[in-house]
């Protein structure tokens, strides 16, 4: 089970949060889905679960145990729609 409790993610440079209070339970096997309008905060929250980014505030939990960035990055990946974006060419 997959458990992301209490994030919260407010950047230095934003007068206000992008994610507030994001709490959500995913089990093994389950799929889910991200929506909202464009800059709602998806692609930061999925950032976030990939490991490209740190949570202000919130735990994010496989089973009992507590994920870091670094065991998000090793579990998992992420494709951005437009990758020039994201990276340098």
């Amino acid at each position: 089970m997959l458990y992301l409790k209490n994030l919260y993610y407010h950047p230095a440079a934003s007068t206000t949060p992008i994610l507030n209070n994001i709490n959500m339970e995913l089990a093994p096997q389950q799929m889910g889905l991200i929506i909202g309008r464009s800059g709602s905060g998806k692609t930061t929250l999925l950032e976030i679960l990939a490991g490209l980014a740190q949570c202000s505030k919130g735990e994010i939990y496989w089973r009992e145990q507590k994920l870091t960035s670094e065991h998000l990055q090793q579990l998992g990946g992420l494709v951005f729609q437009f990758p020039e974006r994201h990276f340098c060419g």
